[in-house]
């Protein structure tokens, strides 16, 4: 039996992680307002790393509106309206557009959670001091 690529298995498992995530789509210092803690009280280290990795949030592709997927849609239509090779047209252009959507929940989903490491580290100490 053939063992599959470590690379994909790892895809897959983003790809279905559950989006139940612990904190609000906040930045790090709205997370300690809305937790009602103090930014005195934090350890600044902690507190830089938690604002990098805000800063490093991936842009999606596709945006956050809908106007991406109409568009999707639409060329899909007019990819089918060709004569002859429209089918194939559509096809490409499809698989395209999901491999894109794929990037695009991966990347969130693996930023999220290097994202939530870090808020729970900087709560954690925040508790502690």
């Amino acid at each position: 039996m053939q063992r599959v690529d470590p690379q994909i298995v790892g895809w897959w498992r983003d790809f279905q992680y559950p989006c139940q995530w612990r904190y609000p789509d906040l930045t790090p210092s709205e997370v300690l307002t809305f937790r009602q803690i103090k930014v005195e009280r934090i350890a600044g280290s902690e507190l830089k790393r938690a604002t990098w990795l805000w800063s490093r949030r991936p842009r999606l592709i596709l945006g956050s509106s809908a106007l991406s997927y109409v568009i999707m849609v639409a060329c899909t239509a007019v990819a089918l309206s060709v004569p002859a090779f429209g089918f194939f047209l559509a096809g490409i252009w499809l698989t395209m557009w999901i491999l894109v959507i794929a990037a695009d929940t991966i990347r969130y989903v693996r930023w999220r959670r290097d994202y939530e490491m870090a808020l729970d580290r900087l709560l954690r100490l925040s508790n502690v001091i």
